[in-house]
């Protein structure tokens, strides 16, 4: 089982990667949406990975969509913000039994409404952070949030999207 989760988010990150750097990234409409599928790289790997290399491969993540699109660090701390504050979103979206055995946060063992509840949350937080540190002014506060909340919307359909067309079979 371990073999085919590692694989799973192999295939899973390359697949995401790909999508961001190659599709995602050459969509932007009135400057005002971004729309951001690399996040959920971070918000889906394997609930067990150790903190510390989670936020190590976050930061990789993020450099290389920072390399494409030459933001100079701006994704790579994002991409680390989100993967430190995943453990608690993860505590707060724990359901009533647990987590048990899931380790694959994509299983629809969680549900659909959990899957979008728990990356709302996460892709909303990152989305936050990204933006702000781009504009790194709160004197455009309107024109910020415009971004953030445009962004998070066609991310989030992006998301949804990816969900139905590749989701997760029970792995066994």
């Amino acid at each position: 089982m371990k073999d085919n989760l590692f694989i799973l988010n192999v295939v899973r990150f390359l697949g995401l990667l790909f999508l961001q750097l190659f599709v995602l990234n050459e969509i932007e409409l009135h400057n005002f949406i971004n729309p951001y599928i690399y996040p959920l790289i971070i918000l889906l790997f394997a609930r067990t990975t150790k903190p510390w290399l989670l936020m190590l491969l976050a930061f990789f993540t993020g450099i290389i969509v920072d390399a494409n699109v030459n933001t100079l660090g701006m994704h790579a701390s994002a991409a680390v913000f989100l993967a430190f504050i995943r453990p608690a979103i993860l505590q707060f979206f724990q359901p009533r039994l647990g987590y048990n055995e899931i380790e694959d946060l994509g299983s629809p063992k969680l549900g659909f409404q959990w899957f979008v509840a728990y990356t709302s949350i996460g892709v909303l937080a990152h989305h936050i952070f990204y933006f702000i540190i781009e504009a790194w002014d709160f004197t455009f506060f309107i024109s910020i949030s415009m971004r953030i909340l445009c962004s998070f919307l066609v991310s989030m359909l992006m998301i949804i999207i990816y969900k139905f067309t590749f989701a997760t079979k029970r792995i066994n």
